[in-house]
């Protein structure tokens, strides 16, 4: 087979620009909200119409949580980068699907082609980081903050996207068209000369799961961490699957199109800006730390902090421009938190297992976080706010008016969501006092003993 001699730079502009792609179509479900309730409801279906919504996000992130452990370990046997480029094809292959369950009207045909595109972001993603790290030397912060802006920005793209083809043609042409472009990067992994082995160590016998899950749990910051980060993914997640509905069911905006627009430019913004910023600011108080993990913890403590405190005000707001104007200057500093959180979790276990390390670290991040809370919003919506649900027009239900109980009761989930980046910090302040008491320990101990992360004991 042929191979292309990719440089490092071009390998990471290929990594990013895949991650883009990647999160655009992450926000084509919630970006065309109004048509996939109409789909849904015409579908058989036994769940309220929000919970099924929210189930096609947790979908995804279940396939992609559980394939991304399965890669991590392989990327000991396999080149990584032909992980990855097998992984897009399948990803390709579950836009298809997802496609065809439009004229099937077949709603558990769009929920397993969910899932299976979840597993095929999984070889991407896993390797994605690690790779980055390496490459690009003493601007990790820089180019890791510009590789996970992918995140924010293909996902507010995805909203746009999602919305103007759905109204324009079909929600099903969306999918087609983001399969065929993504053969172009998944066939450049599988021919890159450079199959990024760095990330592994190839001088030494492949690990068992067992000896990479020790290297885990002897880790004194990983499991908090990890946790921290389920709390803030699990508010993230709840603000961007069901953001342009909410903003519809209060009344702030009667078009759900122009709605996710005007939520997908203001996210695209500050993600586009935040996300590199926050490494940046990693990369500058690295230098004055003498500890990367303790510098990580500590900058990911005060982006999400100042982020929860300036969003909160959202959930009040009575007027678009002051809605926007806090999911900015909130989302901003949230956006931030993305490269230090996840270099958290790098510096936190041995170099040779951060692949697998940040595979454990996402499936249980979603599973205590972004899983459940698409699905938890999403019932909580039915229950206390069905009305609020706007339809494939746009038209609210009679008992969401002004000052009813419904709104009400929309802006309290709102509210809870806002409050929950409080377990975030909670998680991360106990994470870096363990790595600040074992840099102590450290310290007292004579020099032959290996430093920061090493055993607990």
């Amino acid at each position: 087979m042929p191979s292309l001699p990719l440089s490092e730079r071009c390998l990471m502009v290929l990594l990013i620009s895949t991650n883009i792609l990647n999160y655009i179509d992450r926000g084509i479900v919630p970006g065309a909200s109004g048509a996939f309730d109409s789909f849904i409801e015409g579908s058989e279906t036994t769940w309220g119409t929000s919970a099924a919504f929210g189930a096609l996000t947790s979908a995804f992130i279940v396939g992609f949580s559980i394939a991304s452990v399965v890669v991590g370990h392989l990327a000991h046997r396999v080149p990584p980068f032909k992980l990855c480029g097998v992984g897009l094809l399948i990803w390709c292959f579950s836009m298809l699907l997802a496609g065809l369950a439009k004229p099937l009207k077949s709603y558990a045909l769009l929920i397993t082609a969910r899932a299976v595109g979840g597993c095929g972001e999984a070889g991407f993603v896993t390797i994605g980081g690690p790779f980055i790290q390496d490459a690009a030397g003493s601007q990790q912060g820089f180019w890791l903050g510009v590789f996970y802006a992918a995140i924010p920005a293909g996902t507010a793209l995805g909203y746009g996207y999602g919305a103007f083809v759905a109204q324009r043609w079909t929600w099903a042409a969306a999918f087609y068209a983001q399969g065929l472009v993504m053969l172009v990067p998944a066939s450049l992994f599988l021919l890159s000369k450079d199959d990024g082995s760095r990330i592994v160590n190839r001088d030494e016998a492949p690990p068992s799961i067992k000896t990479e899950l020790q290297a885990l749990r002897r880790s004194k910051t990983f499991r908090f961490t990890v946790l921290g980060y389920a709390g803030y993914a699990a508010s993230v997640i709840g603000f961007s699957t069901f953001g342009p509905s909410i903003v519809v069911g209060l009344g702030l905006w009667t078009d759900s199109v122009q709605a996710s627009l005007a939520f997908s430019a203001t996210l695209a913004v500050s993600g586009a800006l935040g996300t590199p910023l926050g490494g940046l600011a990693l990369d500058a108080w690295t230098r004055k730390r003498e500890h990367k993990l303790r510098a990580a913890l500590e900058v990911s403590i005060a982006t999400v902090g100042a982020g929860a405190l300036l969003i909160t005000p959202a959930a009040f707001a009575r007027d678009r421009s002051w809605f926007l104007a806090s999911i900015g200057l909130g989302t901003l500093p949230l956006f931030a938190a993305t490269s230090p959180m996840n270099v958290s979790i790098f510096e936190g276990v041995p170099r040779e297992h951060r692949a697998f390390g940040i595979a454990v670290a996402t499936l249980l991040m979603h599973a205590f976080g972004d899983v459940p809370s698409p699905v938890v919003v999403g019932l909580l919506k039915d229950r206390w706010a069905p009305d609020c649900a706007p339809d494939a027009h746009s038209h609210l239900g009679e008992a969401c008016g002004v000052g009813s109980k419904q709104r009400g009761h929309l802006r309290g989930i709102t509210f809870g969501l806002c409050l929950y980046f409080l377990t975030s910090l909670f998680f991360f302040g106990v994470s870096r006092w363990r790595a600040a008491r074992r840099v102590e320990e450290v310290v007292a101990e004579p020099p032959t003993v290996t430093p920061l992360l090493e055993e607990d004991g």
